[in-house]
């Protein structure tokens, strides 16, 4: 099963609260409901971290202790999964698609949400729309280690 959303884990997580905080549950259901909610706060939480890179246009994702960042342009946009040794790939689904200077950015819901620049042939080619599942990749000279602080 794939990672929801930041609306759906959110949505979730509210309910989640909800019932927890109406009480008359058994010690079992509430205990499955407390867990429950915690992976979706660190879902919620994952899905935030990246929000202002975004913004600017630049993907950040968490790896290990550290975090990297790199460009939209700089992401690989396939429909198979990436043969070779790159371990920088996700699976995902295209959200949106929009026009952005003589590209189309493309937010696609992975784990994290990552940015990516195509062309607008390449668009069509891969019959890229929402829904759509796609792979991403970028490759480790594309992108800039950062070690992040706890």
């Amino acid at each position: 099963m794939s990672e929801p959303g930041y609306e759906a884990a959110r949505d979730e997580l509210v309910e989640v609260v909800r019932k927890l905080e109406a009480g008359g549950l058994s010690l079992e259901d509430s205990l499955a409901l407390w867990e429950r909610g915690e992976v979706l706060a660190k879902t919620c939480e994952r899905h935030l971290a990246g929000a202002p890179a975004r913004l600017v246009g630049l993907n950040l994702v968490p790896d290990g202790d550290d975090l990297i960042s790199f460009t939209p342009d700089a992401v690989t946009v396939s429909l198979a999964e990436p043969e070779g040794s790159s371990r920088l790939r996700w699976r995902g689904q295209v959200a949106t698609l929009a026009p952005h200077g003589d590209a189309v950015r493309l937010l696609v819901h992975a784990s994290p949400d990552l940015l990516a620049d195509v062309t607008p042939a390449a668009a069509t080619e891969l019959e890229l729309v929402p829904g759509r599942e796609v792979w991403l990749s970028a490759k480790a000279t594309a992108v800039s280690r950062y070690e992040a602080r706890r």
